[in-house]
């Protein structure tokens, strides 16, 4: 996979439904694309992270999805976490 068709797949759960909605099959399409940037930390997919965020938990997989995030800069992070939290969205927030 490429950074096109991961950010591709993030955008695709912009937010993930909730866990008892999820299939294992979403689950592992999901975690491999935050896999990628774990592998491949990018800024780019700052904001297609943040936007997956649900109130579940996404069976563990937001724990990566933060840890993504946590090796990011802070300049590279911040603006998108002020956005998040001013989100609509609840599970964004």
């Amino acid at each position: 996979m490429n950074k096109e068709q991961v950010l591709s797949i993030l955008k695709k759960y912009a937010p993930i439904p909730d866990d008892d909605d999820l299939t294992e099959e979403m689950i592992d399409e999901y975690a491999s694309a935050i896999e990628y940037f774990e592998e491949h930390p990018h800024v780019s997919c700052i904001e297609p992270i943040m936007m997956t965020f649900s109130i579940d938990n996404c069976y563990g997989v937001f724990d990566h999805a933060v840890d993504v995030l946590r090796n990011l800069t802070n300049d590279q992070v911040v603006s998108h976490l002020v956005e998040a939290i001013q989100s609509k969205h609840e599970g964004r927030r």
